[in-house]
């Protein structure tokens, strides 16, 4: 296996050789084919042959005096070759070879071979390149014309034309190659030409020419570089007007004037309006050139009307070696009629005319224009609004003359109405009214829906000690409320009677208020309100229906003490029984003793009541 591997020194890949023994005996160098003299494009084989040695041989190296060093690993073997190709005529000079041995790390350098002289044929001359225009420096638009000159007399030459080092392929930039007929027995000619350049066509340019020799191809040198550059582009003309403002009144003359800079010997002007060229005739104008003058041109309306107002630019070509080279085109002035005067404009805050009680209603007139003073009018339902007028205030915006504006800081019932605005603008002194705006409406937003109260226990009736929970909810879909509740109309501070007041979670549109153990301080009638954020203006919504809170009542006895007490009443009873029969015995009469006999009847069919039947409220 061979890797040969370019060096401009050997020194920089091998490592230092230690010479522990006396060098090897030179190698053989031969080279194939033989030539006296070799073509570019050829390629030489180098042959470096060493003699059998007891050590592999690990390393071929090849010299020429120019500097020129190739270093060829091999794994077996012990010739090699490599090949040389002949690209330029720096590669002549004289070739040599060695190679190197190695063992246990060190490498043993060999004797120098036998040198080998190679020469390399001189390319053929190098062309000579043209440019027409001579300086390089093209106008825009402009043909381009670059000329490749061959020496010699050869009869087949192919030519290459490069563009900041790139060759050009015909088309490229908009280009043509051609090769043209001999102009004598000695040269042969090729032209690049681009009809029309642009700042593509811009760069260094080269060329370079084949030859044929010997059936093949031999390239040039290049020829040296010629530099395309493009002519800066015509100055912009200067437009101006009469009268400067642009601003006309109906029936006066209107000049407009087209004055190309620099010192053309020879320009021809052309104008328009709106885009569109203006022809001598159209809407009454007459184009001429100024007295004594030829850089400029003026353009006459004797009588300004509406079709002569819009968007006026010029422009101008320039003679340049009989091309018409284009100029861009001027700045644009605008041309407006002052008579009539246009509408102004009127906008509202809020936008939609809708606004709530007690927030401010902003109502704003613009004129359009560019007139240095105004007067502005604010009307309602027809009728002029004096400053004050339904505490209305009357302003200017800052830095600003073209408008004005109307506030009521808290709108209400009656800032409700059709509003429209005008303007006057001094003209030369006079105030000249202009038609009055677009009517614009504004309307009071509907109020607030009551809020929904709600509670826990629904029946409202509590039981002492347990927890009450009133619940206030905002219909709608507002993105910030505010909430309060109420006792008796009384608004209900967070703490008071052992209130507590939170939102729902995930909620904002509702709150809640608890009481953690209700108590006859919490009965009574209650309420709630909320009030919603409109354009950082809090605006209160009715309160909510009333839901009543009572306590409710104590309950009766528990049955197992009232069971108790009813046994006690009964054996309280049979005891003072026996004690009466006991008394009657011991009188010992027989009517007594009937009466006994009755009465142990009566005891001994007596049975108790059960507890469970014995009802509390007859004891």
């Amino acid at each position: 296996m061979v890797l040969p591997l370019l060096l401009p020194v050997l020194a920089s890949l091998l490592p230092r050789p230690v010479f522990p023994a006396a060098k090897h005996p030179a190698p053989a160098f031969s080279v194939h084919p033989q030539k006296v003299e070799y073509l570019l494009g050829d390629t030489v084989g180098l042959t470096c042959s060493a003699p059998p040695a007891r050590d592999q041989v690990s390393v071929f190296q090849y010299y020429s005096n120019m500097g020129w060093a190739v270093s060829a690993r091999v794994s077996s073997g012990w010739k090699h070759t490599y090949n040389l190709n002949i690209t330029e005529p720096r590669n002549a000079g004289s070739y040599s070879c060695n190679y190197y041995t190695s063992k246990g790390g060190s490498f043993i350098q060999s004797y120098e071979s036998n040198h080998i002289s190679i020469k390399v044929k001189d390319p053929p001359p190098e062309p000579t390149l043209s440019v027409d225009p001579p300086s390089g420096v093209v106008s825009e638009g402009h043909p381009l014309l670059i000329t490749c000159t061959a020496p010699g007399n050869a009869t087949q030459l192919r030519f290459h034309f490069y563009q900041d080092g790139a060759e050009i392929v015909p088309g490229d930039v908009g280009s043509e190659i051609s090769t043209m007929e001999p102009r004598t027995s000695s040269m042969t000619v090729s032209e690049l030409s681009i009809p029309q350049v642009d700042t593509n066509s811009t760069g260094e340019y080269t060329c370079r020419y084949e030859e044929k020799e010997s059936g093949r191809w031999i390239m040039s040198t290049k020829s040296h570089a010629v530099t395309v550059t493009l002519k800066d582009p015509l100055p912009l003309p200067v437009l101006s007007m009469d009268p400067p403002s642009g601003v006309v009144s109906k029936g006066v003359p209107l000049v407009i004037t087209c004055k190309a800079p620099g010192d053309a010997s020879e320009c021809r002007f052309h104008f328009y309006k709106d885009g569109a060229e203006i022809i001598p005739g159209d809407m009454g104008s007459e184009i001429s050139t100024r007295e004594s003058s030829t850089d400029s041109m003026m353009l006459t309306f004797p009588r300004a009307g509406p079709a002569t107002t819009g968007e006026f630019t010029c422009g101008y070509e320039e003679n340049v070696s009989g091309w018409w080279i284009p100029a861009p085109r001027s700045q644009a002035v605008n041309v407006t009629m002052k008579d009539p005067l246009p509408l102004p404009l009127m906008s509202v805050d809020p936008p939609s005319g809708v606004v709530s009680k007690g927030v401010p209603l902003v109502i704003t007139c613009k004129a359009p224009g560019d007139a240095s003073e105004w007067r502005f009018h604010f009307y309602k339902d027809g009728a002029e609004i004096i400053p004050g007028d339904m505490g209305s205030e009357i302003s200017t915006r800052e830095s600003s003359t073209d408008s004005m504006m109307l506030t009521f800081p808290r709108a209400g019932p009656a800032t409700t109405g059709e509003f429209t605005c005008g303007y006057e603008e001094n003209v030369s002194g006079w105030w000249i009214p202009a038609p009055r705006s677009q009517a614009v409406n504004v309307t009071m937003k509907d109020p607030l829906p009551l809020p929904v109260l709600s509670m826990d226990p629904p029946s409202g009736v509590v039981s002492k000690g347990v927890p009450l929970v009133i619940t206030c909810k905002a219909p709608g879909d507002a993105s910030e409320w505010r909430f309060h509740f109420y006792k008796d109309g009384a608004e209900i501070i967070p703490g008071d009677m052992g209130s507590e007041i939170s939102t729902r979670e995930s909620s904002t549109d509702s709150m809640m208020l608890t009481f953690p153990r209700a108590g006859p301080a919490t009965t009574g009638e209650f309420t709630c309100g909320y009030e919603e954020n409109v354009s950082g203006w809090w605006i209160p919504a009715p309160r909510s229906q009333a839901v009543n809170v009572t306590m409710k009542a104590i309950s009766s006895l528990p049955i197992p003490l009232v069971a108790g007490c009813a046994g006690a009443a009964v054996g309280l009873v049979l005891l003072l029984v026996l004690i009466c029969l006991y008394n009657r015995k011991k009188k010992g009469s027989k009517w007594e003793r009937r009466r006994r006999a009755q009465n142990d009847d009566f005891i001994s069919s007596y049975s108790p009541m059960p507890l469970s039947m014995i009802n509390p409220d007859t004891l």
